[in-house]
């Protein structure tokens, strides 16, 4: 009956839908309008219907007949709020939960005081209840969906006035708790304030209230946890945890991209000076026990220094128009924390920070006498002491941020990186930076955050590099050839797949002997390289069919479940070869594939009847 029952409501939605795209037509619209209560009751029962396939379209309908001007009286919309929350929240099933957040989100700017007055009440007292008759691990998930259910209506600068106080306000309670879920509630909150945040920048003015609200308030509570104290520092802190700080980056930064220029001026000239000399009067609830120096040395002032990865979010998210107050004395700050720091997440997060500016920095002798003093401080901390990692770090981050915008000196330390590879000790970090030197990274140096990015940046790098890689793989001794190949595999991987297809034929011997190697980085890389080119260029793969069949058979049983299903993808890539070739392989491959059939894990056994099936049909007639 439900089946018949959603297919009714399709044929209904089709016809609304259709009413949506034509437009209003006077007789149109009234004979919908003399419909209205059948149609609605229709549709609320199907939202109240057991079956969620059933609910999903029902909650497509809702959307619709939203959408419709004057269609939904006002009575009809308080069900409408009403019969959202519910699915929002009590839904068993995440898909119909989702899928009412969004329909409040779609309809939330048509009906603005509708959703501000009744559903972010509602789900400001259920985020806010505290229920005995609940499981804890119930309440936290209603807690959840309460929060992302708060991001989602979040889409009017009227709702977003209403809610951003309540997950703020809910933000600092969480974070004084002392209970043990407390990293992951602190987690969810940021997510659903990123989620508003990216909102917000569809609109100027949601966008100002947002950043002025939001940013000044988290600077001001992880300050606040960053205050040195007779206990340890970060036990108990939540806000200091690397996954609590590296959620609060992306909200941050989400409100700072779209800001006007003018905002951003005044905002910069708050928050460098609150780093740089702990001016902290911007800041709401400002009376701190100490001061904030997350620059100076001291143990104790190590939980301060983990916030400079919410300046980083802040300063490299600006446009490159803003100027940023005492930028040279801030990137010699930077520079020595990322050289200094004992902790991982701090001397990135410096690192990150300081090549973010030097990206956006103008070019002339300013420029030029920062870098310098960068290769004189990265350049004796290589070779040896006790930290080589975060020289290497240091130097990853600003050979990317030079690469990206074509500057001379990347040329001189992407040699430095080469001559990396033959060093035992740094060979295979180096080689897993050429990775980081070619992708994207969610945080900063992206054309999201104005970076100067230019244009087939990945293809010049591949140009002037490459052949330095396999001329040094050739050179190399064999206990560090491995990270020749994985430099290589990292950077072919994230090439354009044209461009490599023309230098495959040179390339190509490399990558099979990088399927031979132990590290399983260089074979899940060089799997991931190979299987759109078997697609792609099967005239020059069906050359070494041989060597592809043998390779890809044998990592199928490997320890790792990523490579084991990786080389599966590609046998069942394989395939795309021209039929003769593959012919005198059919049956060997066919039994070599019966054993992952049987492997532990559902994803293998999954790609394996894939794979399988596909070399069954090999040579039979319509193929």
């Amino acid at each position: 009956q439900s089946s018949q029952r959603r297919t009714i409501l399709e044929m209904l939605l089709g016809f609304l839908e259709l009413q949506q795209k034509w437009g209003h037509v006077e007789e149109d619209e009234s004979a919908l309008l003399s419909l209205r209560a059948p149609v609605c009751s229709v549709v609320f029962s199907a939202l109240t219907d057991p079956s969620v396939q059933l609910q999903l379209v029902g909650i497509r309908a809702l959307t619709v007949l939203g959408s419709l001007q004057g269609f939904l009286s006002p009575s009809n919309l308080e069900l409408v709020v009403d019969h959202l929350i519910h699915l929002a929240l009590r839904e068993e099933d995440s898909q119909s939960s989702e899928a009412a957040m969004e329909a409040a989100g779609s309809l939330a700017p048509i009906y603005p005081k509708v959703f501000s007055g009744r559903m972010v009440p509602r789900l400001e007292e259920e985020l806010q209840s505290e229920r005995e008759e609940e499981s804890s691990q119930d309440h936290s998930s209603l807690r959840h969906r309460c929060l992302q259910a708060l991001a989602a209506v979040s889409t009017h600068t009227s709702i977003v006035r209403e809610t951003v106080p309540v997950l703020l306000q809910h933000l600092r309670k969480v974070q004084r708790g002392s209970k043990a879920g407390n990293t992951r509630d602190v987690v969810c909150v940021c997510q659903s304030l990123h989620r508003v945040a990216l909102q917000c920048q569809r609109d100027a003015e949601s966008c100002g209230y947002f950043h002025q609200t939001a940013v000044p308030c988290l600077l001001a509570m992880a300050v606040q946890a960053a205050m040195p104290e007779s206990t340890h520092p970060l036990l108990g802190k939540p806000l200091l945890e690397e996954e609590v700080l590296s959620a609060m980056v992306p909200v941050i930064s989400a409100a700072t991209t779209h800001l006007s220029p003018e905002l951003a001026a005044q905002s910069v000239s708050h928050v460098v000076p609150l780093f740089l000399d702990g001016e902290v009067s911007f800041l709401p609830q400002n009376s701190f026990p100490c001061s904030f120096q997350p620059f100076e040395d001291g143990e104790c002032l190590e939980a301060q220094r983990r916030l400079v990865a919410l300046l980083m979010a802040f300063v490299c998210s600006l446009p490159r128009s803003v100027a940023i107050p005492q930028q040279e004395r801030l990137l010699r700050e930077l520079l020595a924390l990322s050289c200094s720091s004992n902790c991982p997440f701090t001397a990135t997060t410096a690192a990150k920070c300081f090549a973010g500016l030097v990206n956006k920095h103008p070019a002339g002798q300013q420029l030029d006498d920062i870098l310098q003093l960068a290769v004189n401080r990265m350049e004796p901390g290589l070779v040896e002491g006790p930290r080589q990692t975060q020289a290497l770090t240091l130097l990853l981050w600003v050979t990317k941020a030079l690469v990206l915008r074509y500057h001379p000196l990347s040329s001189h330390l992407t040699d430095k990186l080469l001559g990396l590879l033959g060093d035992a000790e740094l060979g295979p970090a180096a080689a897993d930076g050429f990775s980081l030197l070619m992708a994207e990274p969610p945080d900063v140096l992206h054309k999201g955050c104005h970076a100067d990015v230019r244009i087939m940046f990945r293809q010049r790098f591949f140009t002037d590099n490459v052949p330095k890689l396999v001329q040094g793989f050739h050179r190399a001794g064999p206990d560090v050839k491995a990270n020749y190949l994985k430099g290589l595999s990292h950077v072919l991987n994230h090439l354009p797949k044209p461009v490599l297809v023309t230098e495959l034929p040179t390339l190509l011997p490399l990558l099979l002997e990088a399927l031979s190697c132990s590290d399983r980085v260089v074979q899940l890389s060089t799997l991931s390289c190979l299987q759109p080119l078997l697609l792609e260029a099967p005239q020059i793969m069906s050359l070494h069919v041989n060597t592809l069949v043998n390779k890809f058979l044998s990592l199928t049983s490997s320890p790792a479940m990523a490579v084991r299903i990786a080389a599966l993808r590609c046998a069942h890539a394989l395939t795309s070869l021209p039929t003769t070739v593959l012919l005198p392989y059919k049956a060997r491959v066919i039994r070599a594939l019966a054993k992952p059939l049987d492997d532990k894990k559902r994803l293998v056994r999954k790609e394996a009847v894939a794979a399988r099936g596909e070399w069954f049909l090999l040579g039979s007639l319509g193929r």
